[in-house]
C-alpha cells in the first residue's frame, strides 16, 4: 500500500462515517448545528469524552485486551 492509497482509503472511511454521524446528530439534537449556542462548551465535553476513550484504549493495549468491534457496535 502506498501513502496515497492509505490517505485515499482513510479519507473515504472518514467521509462515510462523518456523514452518517452528522445526520444522526442532526436528528438527535434538532438540526441546524450552526445555530446552536454554547458550542465551545459542547466541544469541551467531546474532548473530555475523547480523553476517556483514549485512556481506556491505552489501558487495553497495555493489558493486551483490545477488543475488536463491528460496524454494528459503533454508536452513530
Amino acid at each position: 500500500m502506498t501513502n496515497e492509497q492509505f490517505k485515499k482509503d482513510s479519507l473515504e472511511r472518514f467521509t462515510n462515517l462523518a456523514s452518517i454521524k452528522f445526520d444522526a446528530g442532526q436528528l438527535q439534537h434538532g438540526g441546524m448545528l450552526w445555530q446552536k449556542k454554547d458550542l465551545v462548551y459542547k466541544a469541551k465535553e467531546e474532548v473530555i469524552d475523547m480523553w476517556f476513550y483514549l485512556d481506556s484504549l491505552q489501558k487495553q493495549i497495555e493489558d493486551k485486551t483490545v477488543y475488536e468491534v463491528s460496524e454494528d457496535d459503533i454508536d452513530l
